[in-house]
């Protein structure tokens, strides 16, 4: 006797899975961004700890990450903050969700050119002490100083004799120019900045800071060539 297979009735097909983005793909392979979001802070302070400012520099973008997915690059960013704020027993530091999302849009907005790879090196100099000693307080404005003087005195030189020797204009080491550069530095972002502010001037202000980067890597540049 032959039987008939019914068909299910408004039953609709299954939607076709969508292809996962690149971003998606990096982060599944990216170690140190499993480990963050995780929360395995001590595979964190170890990969840290191996971190080369070459590779650092390599990594993705923090603005690329957040237009990607703005919730995981949120969550790399509080990640990457816990790591150096439990470092220290200071009670005078970030210990709220609203504490802790005002510095992580301070840097989307001002250093969103930095990898979280880069951030990390940071604040490992930090934990070192090679910006200095903290005076029982860890604020906004201090992570902002913790990662303009890293983007000063090793990021911006770094650049600029990669692109020296690229183009076989230098060929000697290079040591920063770290007292000259700082002095013009803060001379250029003299006055506290605004984050919460109007696109208008936001876009403003970053063109200002793109400008600043372009003149730092030109003058470092001419530096080095009249030390040749």
């Amino acid at each position: 006797m032959a039987y008939m297979i019914k068909s299910p009735q408004n039953k609709k097909p299954a939607a076709p899975k969508k292809p996962q983005a690149s971003l998606s793909l990096h982060l599944q392979t990216s170690p140190l961004h499993v480990a963050l979001l995780d929360g395995n802070l001590t595979q964190v302070i170890e990969m840290q700890y191996e971190l080369k400012l070459i590779e650092a520099k390599q990594g993705v973008s923090i603005a690329k990450i957040r237009k990607e997915d703005p919730a995981i690059s949120k969550a790399l960013l509080h990640k990457a903050l816990e790591s150096v704020l439990n470092a220290y027993n200071i009670k005078n530091k970030p210990d709220t969700p609203e504490h802790y999302l005002d510095i992580i849009y301070m840097i989307q907005s001002k250093y969103y050119y930095m990898s979280i790879e880069e951030v990390l090196y940071c604040f490992r100099n930090v934990k070192q002490g090679k910006y200095g000693k903290l005076y029982n307080r860890i604020g906004l404005d201090t992570v902002s100083e913790w990662l303009e003087r890293y983007d000063v005195e090793e990021r911006t030189p770094h650049s600029v004799t990669s692109q020296v020797n690229t183009n076989n204009e230098h060929k000697s080491g290079f040591k920063p120019l770290e007292g000259e550069m700082i002095d013009i530095y803060r001379q250029f972002k003299s006055g506290k900045s605004a984050y919460h502010v109007s696109e208008e001037s936001r876009k403003k202000k970053s063109n200002q800071e793109e400008q600043y980067r372009r003149y730092r890597q030109q003058y470092m540049v001419k530096k080095i060539q009249e030390q040749s």
